[in-house]
């Protein structure tokens, strides 16, 4: 039987996630997920959602003793897609994580360690952040 190198216990599948997203307006709400290496607990999420959309994410998982560890935080907008997103912390090999971006009124602005900008936006753009969690990529699907 195959054994991913990497999963996520609890649901399964990051595309499980995206059904706690998708139920926008419920209560506020949180889920810990165990993340796995070789059948050895290696990290964990820890995704709240509140009753107003926002989602927080505490993320940390250990490769050869090192992170990623993250603090994130998005909010969905009317379609589902991120209209704010802020993440924080250190990446595997010790950079520090810090980006954010906001879309409103026909417009994106972003910045992060190695740039920042503000242009214009057409309805449906999604922001990729350089550092995310699942629970982000879970909210883009």
């Amino acid at each position: 039987m195959f054994t991913p190198w990497i999963s996520i216990k609890r649901t399964g599948a990051v595309c499980a996630l995206a059904l706690v997203f998708a139920s926008g307006g419920a209560a506020a709400q949180a889920i810990e997920y165990t993340i796995s290496c070789q059948d050895a607990v290696a990290g964990r999420m820890i995704v709240q959602t509140a009753a107003d959309g926002r989602v927080d994410v505490d993320y940390s998982f250990r490769d050869n003793g090192r992170g990623p560890d993250m603090r994130e935080s998005f909010t969905p907008g009317p379609l589902g897609a991120p209209s704010a997103y802020e993440v924080s912390g250190r990446s595997t090999f010790g950079a520090e994580i810090k980006e954010s971006f906001s879309a409103a009124d026909g417009r994106m602005r972003w910045t992060s360690r190695i740039d920042s900008g503000d242009e214009a936006a057409a309805s449906g753009t999604l922001f990729l952040p350089l550092e995310n969690t699942q629970a982000y990529i879970a909210q883009l699907l």
